[in-house]
C-alpha cells in the first residue's frame, strides 16, 4: 500500500472544509501524500462523483487510497464502505459512489470501529470525523482491513440507478454522467457506438461527428470521442451545455446518419 490519499469531494474551495480533511490526514499521518482529484463535483450529485472516479482511479498509482466524499446522506445509519480492489483502496458512503468501481472488487468493510475515528462525531462532517481518519489510518498500512469493520456482501450495498446504453439500429439511448468544465457534454454512450457514421441528430439538430475540435467551425457544435473512449457533444470554443440546456442524469436520445 502506497501513503497516496487521493480526495474526490463536493465541497468546493471556498470553505475550509477540504483544508480540514488535510488537517486531520496529516496529524495521523503525517508522511501522507495528498493528491485532490476535484473537489468540485456538483453538490450531492453522486452519479457524476462516481463517473470521475470511475475515469481517474487507473492512473494513479498501485495501493493509492480513494477518499470520496460527496454524502447527501450524512449523519443517517448509511454504511460507511472501505473497499479494496486488486490495485487501488477506496473509501466512501454507501450511496453509489462507488458504484463502477464494485466490478473489480476483492473485499468490502463497513467501517464500525470507532477506534478509528476522531473523539468527537458531528453529524454533518463524516468526511472530517469518520472517512478522513480511516484513511489516515489505513495509509500507515499498520491495520488488517477486518479491524476497521466488518465484511459485508456487494449485494448488501447501494448501486446507482444508470440508464445502460443501448443501440437499436440507427437509434442510441444512453445518459449524461458528467459536464466539464468547458461545458462538454460527456455521456455514457461507447463511442464503438457510432461505427462509422459521420453525423448524428440531437434534439433536431444535426451534428457532425469529428475527430478533433479543428474540424468544426468556431461556436459549431460537434460530436467527439472523448479521452474516457464515450460520446461527448462539444462546441468549438463555445459551452455546449450552455447551448443545449442539458444537465447531469439527463437521458439522451440520439439517431445516426
Amino acid at each position: 500500500m502506497s501513503k497516496n490519499i487521493a480526495l474526490l469531494t463536493d465541497f468546493g474551495d471556498s470553505d475550509n472544509y477540504v483544508g480540514v480533511l488535510k488537517g486531520v490526514i496529516l496529524s495521523i499521518n503525517p508522511d501522507a501524500d495528498i493528491i485532490d482529484i476535484t473537489h468540485k463535483v456538483e453538490p450531492q450529485n453522486i452519479l457524476q462523483a462516481s463517473w470521475i472516479l470511475k475515469t481517474s482511479y487507473k492512473y494513479f498509482p498501485k495501493g493509492t487510497i480513494f477518499l470520496s466524499v460527496v454524502d447527501p446522506g450524512v449523519g443517517s445509519n448509511r454504511k460507511r464502505l472501505l473497499v479494496k480492489t486488486s490495485d487501488h483502496y477506496f473509501i466512501a458512503p454507501d450511496n453509489g459512489l462507488l458504484n463502477y468501481i464494485f466490478e473489480d472488487i476483492e473485499k468490502i468493510i463497513n467501517i464500525e470501529n470507532s477506534r478509528f475515528f476522531l473523539d468527537e462525531i458531528s453529524s454533518t462532517f463524516h468526511g472530517r470525523d469518520i472517512f478522513a481518519p480511516v484513511a489516515a489510518y489505513l495509509s500507515q498500512n499498520k491495520y488488517d482491513l477486518e479491524e476497521f469493520g466488518r465484511n459485508v456482501d456487494i449485494n448488501e450495498v447501494q448501486k446507482l440507478n444508470i440508464i445502460t446504453p443501448q443501440k437499436a439500429n440507427s437509434q442510441i439511448v444512453g445518459q449524461i454522467v458528467n459536464i466539464d468544465h468547458f461545458g462538454n457534454i460527456i455521456t455514457n454512450i461507447p463511442a464503438s457506438f457510432l461505427s462509422d457514421s459521420t453525423k448524428l441528430y440531437l434534439k433536431e439538430l444535426s451534428i457532425n461527428i469529428c475527430k478533433n475540435y479543428t474540424e468544426a467551425a468556431k461556436g459549431e457544435l460537434l460530436a467527439i470521442t472523448g479521452s474516457s473512449g464515450t460520446l461527448e457533444i462539444s462546441q468549438n470554443c463555445g459551452n455546449a451545455q450552455n447551448t443545449l440546456s442539458l444537465k447531469i442524469g439527463d437521458q439522451i436520445k440520439i439517431e445516426l446518419e
